[in-house]
């Protein structure tokens, strides 16, 4: 009796583990979630310890983030303490706490730092819109894309705001220049308002950048030296 309990069990365990890995998505066999990534000004950064998401917010290692942005960081190990500084701008973080010192202003973060494999994570948006960058989470693409604002551009003379020039194609291009040339990050848009917005390099779309046709249907491309290498999203349909 005992060996045919024994006998039944072991072919319900059986059947049961074959149902499991029938089903799609089943947890612990299904596949892994693509990795996060993370660009800044359309440069892809690299991080010894990927990127994670809690509670709806990505985290990235901190050094990658804050040197990104131009600020630099320090971590005290004893207080468990992370300070990013850019200018006038102090940022002060420690792991587990719901709080950040933004400038001596107590602010509350959705998500606290913490340590993986080593490593200290910082959520991102916080950081980056508090050194004045623009975020935009792409959940489908598991896609970062911060535009920091911070390169330098050749703005007319007496003014501030970015440069305007007209590229050979005849489109209208406002952003950074190198050389009078876009290079970095800007926006184009041609005469039949289709546009592009996102990273430049020696006057190409070079990078990852979002384009968008007249009838406002936009996608997020990847470009290399001004050809499209691939989509990140559904490619757009013309109308």
């Amino acid at each position: 009796m005992t060996f045919r309990i024994r006998g039944l069990l072991s072919v319900f365990l059986l059947s049961a583990l074959l149902l499991f890995i029938s089903v799609p998505g089943g947890n612990g066999l299904a596949e892994a979630a693509s990795p996060i990534r993370v660009t800044v000004d359309g440069r892809e950064l690299t991080m010894d310890v990927p990127p994670t998401v809690r509670n709806g917010r990505a985290l990235v290692p901190m050094r990658a983030i804050f040197e990104a942005l131009g600020a630099r960081v320090s971590w005290e190990a004893q207080t468990k303490k992370i300070t990013g500084t850019r200018g006038t701008t102090v940022i002060t973080l420690y792991i587990g706490r719901t709080s950040a010192i933004v400038n001596g202003r107590t602010v509350p973060l959705d998500v606290p730092p913490l340590i993986i494999n080593g490593r200290t994570l910082v959520p991102t948006r916080f950081i980056a819109e508090n050194l004045g960058a623009q975020v935009v989470w792409d959940s489908s693409n598991r896609l970062v894309t911060i535009r920091s604002g911070t390169a330098q551009t050749n703005p007319p003379a007496g003014g501030t705001a970015p440069a305007a020039v007209t590229l050979p194609d005849g489109s209208r291009y406002t952003g950074e220049l190198r050389n009078g040339a876009p290079h970095g990050f800007g926006t184009s848009v041609a005469t039949n308002g289709e546009s592009y917005s996102g990273a430049w390099e020696n006057g190409l779309r070079h990078g990852i950048g979002v384009l968008t046709l007249p009838d406002k249907t936009a996608r997020t491309g990847v470009w290399d030296r001004g050809v499209l290498a691939q989509w990140l999203s559904p490619p757009p349909v013309p109308r």
